[in-house]
């Protein structure tokens, strides 16, 4: 092979890859294995209502890209006015996903569902960061956990998430649809084990100095 026809292909190749021809498209948003994802439910008020799919995780993303997701609106639900990605434990807000409500967003099968697009993403987002998936939903009055349990598990598809264009369509690149797996309470908050030490020292050290001041004489 002569240094001219090497200086071709190479041309070649560099082309291609800056134009992403070989690259493997970093994808943004989250996924999920087959099996439908853990929901947790927590009633904030009679009438708002917090709907946690557990489970997902996050696909690496660069700058730019931008991530669709929704909910079926089940006749329970009046409204879906918000969704957030949040860190599984912490609570810790994914700051780098922002949605607002998108009506393209929509992942058909005859169902009403209630869609939001994220803004371009303004930092990469590493892979295979666990991602809880929350929507605040409005219910109409008298919906108790149990009924709304009961709602979502007859609903077949609950929740879809996929990447989208710069309109909020689902692009099908890798999209997942899926029903709503074992349902339960949210959990409650608890106290990690560094919490009970540092609480174990404050009382010890609390019960330290009203014991010293008991002790002190009293001058005469």
């Amino acid at each position: 092979m002569n240094h001219s026809r090497k200086s071709r292909i190479g041309v070649v190749v560099l082309a291609a890859v800056s134009l992403g021809w070989f690259a493997d498209v970093a994808r943004p948003c989250v996924e999920h294995d087959p099996a439908p994802p853990d929901i947790w439910i927590k009633f904030q008020t009679p009438r708002i209502v917090w709907i946690t799919l557990h489970g997902y995780q996050t696909f690496g993303s660069s700058a730019g890209q931008f991530c669709t997701c929704a909910l079926n609106q089940i006749p329970a639900i009046t409204s879906v006015d918000l969704v957030e990605f949040r860190e599984p434990g912490s609570g810790n807000l994914i700051s780098e996903f922002l949605f607002a409500p998108d009506g393209d967003s929509d992942f058909g099968g005859g169902i009403t569902w209630a869609g939001f697009s994220s803004s371009p993403l303004q930092s990469p987002v590493a892979a295979g960061i666990p991602v809880d998936v929350l929507f605040r939903v409005n219910v109409v009055p008298g919906t108790s956990f149990v009924s709304l349990a009961n709602d979502l598990s007859g609903a077949g598809n609950v929740i879809g998430t996929d990447e989208a264009d710069s309109n909020g369509f689902p692009t099908g690149a890798h999209q997942i649809v899926l029903p709503a797996g074992p349902i339960m309470s949210a959990p409650v908050p608890t106290v990690s084990e560094w919490g009970l030490i540092i609480m174990t020292l404050l009382l010890l050290t609390g019960g330290t100095i009203v014991l010293g001041r008991r002790r002190t004489p009293v001058a005469a």
